[in-house]
């Protein structure tokens, strides 16, 4: 399922989140220990820190 969804991320250029949502997804950008745990996890958060993200953090 990772790899799938990696294979994902990278044909997309940028993810627009909502703020509760950015802020679940965003320890793919700080957690180094989860990109540790094997190589489909280090692929999945390779692939998630190269995206372009935007949020709407702040709005309603």
């Amino acid at each position: 399922m990772r790899a799938i969804s990696a294979d994902l991320l990278r044909s997309a250029g940028t993810f627009l989140y909502g703020r509760r949502l950015y802020e679940a997804v965003a320890v793919w950008e700080t957690d180094a220990a989860l990109a540790a745990q094997s190589d489909l996890v280090a692929d999945f958060a390779s692939a998630w820190q190269a995206a372009s993200k935007a949020s709407r953090i702040g709005a309603c």
